[in-house]
């Protein structure tokens, strides 16, 4: 009976790892079908090309303990040409939940490629933390030249406390974005804002 009690909470989390997966797979379908449309009104980005970005994410970190779950949060990015900046947080909600506000910067390659720092506040969360970011923002709609692009950004953050270099959180998710153009040098921001 005791390894079975042992085991109950694994086998708990392999069901949970099976539902996000086919709900990450379809996500990414539909917005890979819905791009071809969209990308008649994004050029590709130039030097010149600035961007405002906003939006909510989810993510699940998997794992044991208190640090594992789901996580929701929001980030704001500002773009120009290539590179970007961000800030926001993300929150493992619970009886003792765990905070991250962080800031982050990159470059957009096709593939967003950052690297940020964040503040752990809970119980369970190293106080000083840094991490990578890898993300592929996928337009998805943009009604007309003036209205904002829709982007959804699957991601993945390992999360590294500074006095720690192995992962103490790796999280996988979801960005979706609202981008505003910032510059009048074409109509409609670029796909690469993160």
């Amino acid at each position: 009976m005791r390894n079975h009690l042992c085991h109950e909470p694994n086998v708990q989390r392999r069901r949970v790892r099976l539902r996000i997966w086919p709900l990450t797979g379809a996500t990414l379908v539909a917005c890979l079908l819905g791009a071809r449309h969209s990308q008649a009104h994004m050029p590709l980005p130039s030097l010149g090309d600035n961007a405002f970005v906003l939006g909510p994410s989810v993510a699940y970190a998997p794992g044991d303990g208190q640090r594992s779950g789901f996580l929701f949060g929001g980030d704001a990015t500002l773009t120009a040409g290539f590179a970007w900046a961000s800030l926001g947080g993300r929150v493992r909600p619970g009886e003792r939940w765990n905070g991250y506000p962080y800031a982050e910067a990159g470059i957009w390659l096709l593939v967003n490629f950052g690297v940020g720092y964040s503040v752990g506040l809970g119980s369970e969360a190293p106080r000083h933390n840094w991490h990578w970011f890898v993300g592929l923002p996928i337009p998805v709609s943009a009604l007309s030249d003036d209205d904002p692009v829709i982007l959804v950004e699957p991601y993945y953050r390992p999360t590294m406390a500074i006095e720690n270099a192995s992962p103490t959180l790796h999280e996988l998710g979801v960005l979706v974005k609202w981008a505003w153009p910032m510059s009048r040098t074409h109509s409609a921001p670029n796909h690469r804002a993160r």
